[in-house]
Order: C-alpha cells, then sequence, then structure tokens
C-alpha cells in the first residue's frame, strides 16, 4: 500500500507540472514570448515522457524545436533534441534517436554547450547500454562523469551516472 500511495504522489505531481506548464505555455503566447513558450513545450514534452505519454511527449517536444530554431536558442535547441532522442531510444526507434543524438551533438560542439554535452554522453552511455555495446556505454558514462564532476560535483548528477555506470559494472559481471 505504501508504495501504491507513492505513485499516486507522483502521478499527482505529475499533473500539477502539466497544469503548471499549460499556464506558462499560455501566458508565453499572449505575451508573445517565444523564448518562454519553447521552454514551456519543453519542459511539457519532458514531463508527458514521464508519464508514458508517447505521442504528447513527441509533439510538444517537435513543438518545442520549432519555436527554439524560430527564437535561435541553442541550449534549448540542444535539449530538445536529446529528450527526443531519448524519447526515440526508449520507444524503439533507433534510427530517428540516432538522428536526434546527431543534431545535439552538432549544436553542442558548434555551441560549446558543456552541460548538455554531460546529458549527451549520459544518454548516448543509456543507448549503447540497451545495445550491449559494454565498451561504448562505459566510454560515454566515463565522459559524462568528468564533465559533471567538473560541473556540478557536489549534485546528483554525478550519482546518477555513477549508478549507471554501476548497472553496466553489473550486467557485465
Amino acid at each position: 500500500l505504501a508504495q501504491l500511495g507513492r505513485f499516486s504522489e507522483a502521478a499527482e505531481h505529475l499533473k500539477a507540472a502539466e497544469e503548471h506548464l499549460l499556464e506558462s505555455l499560455e501566458m508565453a503566447r499572449s505575451s508573445a514570448d517565444s523564448e518562454r513558450e519553447g521552454r514551456a513545450w519543453g519542459n511539457l514534452g519532458r514531463v508527458y515522457f514521464i508519464a508514458g505519454r508517447w505521442e504528447e511527449a513527441e509533439k510538444s517536444l517537435q513543438l518545442a524545436l520549432l519555436v527554439n530554431r524560430l527564437t535561435g536558442s541553442a541550449a534549448s535547441l540542444a535539449r530538445n533534441h536529446l529528450s527526443l532522442a531519448y524519447l526515440y531510444l526508449h520507444r524503439g526507434r533507433l534510427e530517428d534517436s540516432r538522428m536526434e543524438f546527431g543534431l545535439a551533438g552538432r549544436i553542442i560542439e558548434s555551441e560549446k554547450l558543456q552541460r548538455e554535452k554531460a546529458i549527451y554522453h549520459e544518454y548516448r552511455g543509456e543507448a549503447f547500454f540497451w545495445q550491449k555495446d559494454w565498451v561504448k556505454a562505459e566510454e560515454e558514462y566515463r565522459l559524462a562523469l568528468e564533465l559533471w564532476q567538473r560541473l556540478a560535483p557536489q549534485s546528483g548528477l554525478v550519482t546518477h551516472v555513477e549508478r549507471r555506470w554501476a548497472e553496466l559494472l553489473f550486467a557485465l559481471g
């Protein structure tokens, strides 16, 4: 029962996040704040992803990318390509995932986006993990860990990558 209660609480938090983001989206549209609209679409896509609402997540992330292209927001553009790559990875759409990783990677390198570069390597590590390409997964996790240790050494992001790396080592036996 306690676990069921935690699931219910998580669902309530997701619903509240969705409502907040829909309000934010409406405010951004009414004030013609395109950058805020792009952020809201991207965050809404990530909430839908977490909730398992795949089609809504994909649509929201694609709308975020459209707005990001219009505003020229490179960091948001990279993050939303990464989120779409991750979504496609979870859906088993590996070619689409690779394409989105490629688009994100080019933006990240050209704009020198270090935070997004760490996310890029972490997500690619997971992609290689699922494909049982242990060598590439470990290399991607190592790169992500190095970046997070430099960018945010006290954050949970470091331990998150360490946990994924530990799962890799466990899978290897």
